[in-house]
């Protein structure tokens, strides 16, 4: 939050709360929340064979 250590510790810990609060909506208003963060794609399900591995990793190209 940006406070000194003395700071936080001769505040309460309801005001301690309320800055904490205070700061993840500021955070949130500059950076955005992580629920605007579109999913990220799942892998195929298609199962590893030895033949697709291979093509995957092979130095031959």
């Amino acid at each position: 939050m940006g406070w000194t250590e003395d700071q936080t510790l001769n505040s309460t810990m309801p005001g301690i709360e309320a800055a904490y609060r205070g700061r993840m909506k500021m955070l949130k208003a500059i950076f955005g929340s992580s629920e605007e963060v579109p999913a990220e794609k799942k892998p195929s399900p298609r199962p590893i064979t030895t033949k697709l591995f291979d093509a995957l990793f092979s130095r031959k190209r």
